[in-house]
């Protein structure tokens, strides 16, 4: 969340005087969810590209409440819920219906639930490579 907020500090010294001002407090939240811009399940022998995931910050980060995946026609490919972020074992293989999907771009969507109490929407896109 960033936000602006003012405030009035006022300051008396021993002599009974007093001086007054407004100080601009700006608040920034780094509050980081990325999903990378490609993958390639299936190819290079490397395991850990086979899933399209949700990295970031556990400790900011309290659950994944919606992974979307779609294609371009707004089709949902995939979707999953309720799960905590980085897990390795929970995201998009690159099917859809047991199907290879075509190399290209897709779209995702996430509703994220931070520590803090707030939700958050983020979208994106991605690419399969084959």
């Amino acid at each position: 969340m960033t936000g602006q907020s003012t405030v009035t500090l006022t300051v008396v010294d021993k002599n009974g005087c007093t001086v007054s001002d407004l100080i601009n407090l700006f608040v920034r939240s780094n509050k980081t969810v990325v999903v990378p811009t490609g993958f390639a399940p299936g190819t290079g022998g490397n395991p850990l590209n086979d899933l399209l995931h949700v990295h970031g910050s556990s400790d900011l980060v309290e659950a994944i409440k919606i992974f979307r995946i779609f294609d371009r026609w707004g089709e949902l490919l995939y979707e999953a819920a309720d799960f905590p972020i980085n897990d390795p074992n929970i995201g998009w293989n690159g099917e859809f219906k047991g199907q290879d999907m075509p190399a290209g771009v897709y779209v995702w969507y996430l509703e994220v639930a931070f520590v803090d109490g707030q939700v958050e929407k983020f979208k994106g896109e991605t690419t399969l490579i084959r």
